[in-house]
């Protein structure tokens, strides 16, 4: 792959596009911008995991380094579960950790599951009270 006259491996051009990824979720989440954030972190998660190479900030990123847990397997997830969230979309957001084992996630993955599932709860509860 060749990316500004440079060639570029694969998986370094992958680890580059999800680090900017990550960095334009949150940058996109601090503005209120809710939509962008969640495509942002949706196609963060569309691009899987890269175990053959890591970079911890590419070289001509836009945005400056920033300490995170990004190292965590469960840190895209999280990103990703947290713009749903802000977004409403409570069912999806839990549903990001339905797969994974509840005692092995992190705490603010298991606080969003949770957290998410009760606010659908009372979502539906106030839908159904307002029917009546």
């Amino acid at each position: 792959m060749e990316f500004l006259g440079e060639q570029i491996d694969s998986a370094s051009a992958r680890a580059a596009a999800k680090h900017e990824l990550r960095l334009a979720s949150i940058d996109l989440s601090a503005r209120g911008l809710k939509l962008a954030s969640k495509w942002a972190a949706e196609q963060l998660n569309g691009i899987g995991p890269i175990k053959e190479f890591q970079v911890e900030t590419p070289i001509d990123s836009k945005y400056p380094a920033f300490e995170s847990p990004t190292n965590s397997p469960y840190y895209d997830k999280l990103l990703f579960s947290k713009t749903l969230l802000d977004l409403g979309e409570f069912q999806r957001a839990a549903a990001i950790f339905e797969g994974d084992d509840i005692a092995s996630l992190p705490d603010q993955a298991r606080f969003i599951r949770f957290y998410s599932l009760y606010l659908a709860g009372e979502k539906s509860k106030e839908e159904e009270t307002a029917k009546l």
